[in-house]
């Protein structure tokens, strides 16, 4: 992860916050999921294994901020 997003909300720089290990809803895998943060205390997500998708909302922020 050397590229850091900018936040699709506030346009902030993102910091990598680390690894989510996850079970994907389209193929039953357990894969992790990369977790990203602003300044603005917004988290966001994405496949780690899918570089190219788009961050999502964390469904669950208040557990990683």
């Amino acid at each position: 992860m050397t590229d850091a997003p900018t936040c699709p909300e506030c346009s902030q720089a993102m910091q990598f916050g680390g690894f989510v290990l996850c079970v994907r809803e389209d193929d039953g895998k357990r894969t992790c999921r990369a977790l990203w943060k602003c300044n603005s205390r917004h988290v966001w997500w994405k496949w780690a294994d899918r570089p190219d998708e788009p961050l999502e909302v964390s469904p669950m922020p208040e557990l990683f901020r």
